[in-house]
């Protein structure tokens, strides 16, 4: 094998096994404020290198009956890198989190762990469906965009609020910081 061709299969396998961006778009009911769940998440998940504004949450009336009206979403991304199995386990986490923000049994803050990476936005799921992949009892995992030729790309069952692009800045600030990381990781 040529120094090209093996150079090239190594860059291949970093791509495909190195670890990915964590993140987690937060949902947050009108009496909730982020900096109210930054201190738990920080504790449990390190340090946020991204914070997005607040956006309002009006696309669907899904969680209303629990959360109530006025919802917020901010996006949040951590400093350390993970390797993408773990996400399994943050969403486990992220439940029983959320109960930290309980009200009279209904949640005040919803938290949705996934992960990007070169390619991809994945966000883990308690709710099978044809197009997610089980990662172990009561989780899957959730392709909700594809990042191709440079801009994010929807798919059929992308989440309504992330298929209208309101956070595609943001997501792309995020991937960029991912990016960045990565090559510090390969030098």
């Amino acid at each position: 094998m040529d120094a090209h061709k093996k150079n090239s299969d190594r860059s291949t396998t970093a791509l495909r096994m190195g670890p990915v961006k964590f993140i987690m778009p937060v949902l947050l009911s009108q009496d909730s404020d982020i900096q109210d769940v930054l201190p738990i998440l920080t504790e449990h998940f390190g340090p946020v290198d991204f914070i997005s504004r607040p956006y309002l949450f009006d696309i669907t009336d899904y969680y209303q009956p629990e959360m109530g009206e006025a919802l917020n979403r901010v996006i949040l991304s951590f400093e350390r890198l993970i390797p993408p199995e773990d996400i399994r386990e943050c969403k486990i986490l992220t439940n029983q989190l959320e109960d930290v923000w309980r009200s009279q049994g209904n949640r005040a803050v919803n938290l949705d762990p996934g992960y990007i990476d070169y390619f991809k936005l994945v966000l883990a799921s308690n709710k099978a469906g044809g197009n997610k992949v089980a990662v172990g009892k009561d989780v899957w995992l959730d392709i909700n965009l594809l990042f191709v030729k440079k801009q994010w790309q929807i798919l059929d069952w992308t989440f309504p609020d992330f298929k209208t692009g309101k956070y595609n800045a943001d997501l792309t600030t995020i991937r960029n910081n991912y990016k960045k990381q990565m090559r510090e990781l390969q030098d």
